[in-house]
């Protein structure tokens, strides 16, 4: 009886807190052209901006999501992921054949973006992505496609290791 109870009135109270939280996803069509659109989506929490994700649409509906990002002080409490299911169940709405990401830890200094030098920093934010990546159905490209897109990724200045190159 005391554990109904108990229950009874955490989620009471959770459904409370819950309630004045105030989520808001912004999309905006960053650049269009007849080969690619940029989109980008900004995640409000109570009016406060506390991350966004981008990504690119090219030909035969195949979307690349290349910038992800959650302010340090969201981060751990899952906005991430739901930015990220967001993102996707809107990629499927718009009949997605193929959805590309890549794993590229960035971080804000002094209001700039900035990759995140090599280290062992870098190896375990990428490991991180790639486990919240999975939990919602990626998986790792094949060796040769990595190798692949290794010549694309020179010669279009990215600064990525493909290895990494995620997809669903």
């Amino acid at each position: 009886m005391e554990k109904k109870v108990f229950c009874f009135i955490y989620l009471f109270l959770f459904s409370i807190i819950n309630a004045n939280i105030n989520k808001v996803y912004k999309a905006k069509v960053i650049s269009h052209s007849c080969i690619a659109t940029e989109v980008k989506i900004k995640y409000y929490l109570d009016n406060e901006m506390i991350g966004f994700i981008s990504y690119t649409q090219i030909p035969f509906y195949i979307y690349a999501i290349h910038s992800f990002f959650i302010y340090p002080q969201f981060r751990n409490k899952g906005y991430g992921k739901e930015l990220l299911i967001y993102t996707l169940e809107l990629l499927e709405e718009q009949e997605a054949s193929l959805i590309f990401i890549q794993p590229g830890p960035f971080e804000i200094n002094n209001h700039y973006f900035e990759n995140l030098p090599p280290g062992e920093e870098r190896l375990l934010k990428i490991n991180l992505l790639i486990k919240l990546y999975q939990s919602v159905g990626f998986k790792t490209v094949h060796e040769l496609i990595a190798k692949g897109v290794t010549c694309i990724y020179i010669l279009a200045g990215i600064n990525e290791n493909p290895k990494y190159l995620m997809f669903q």
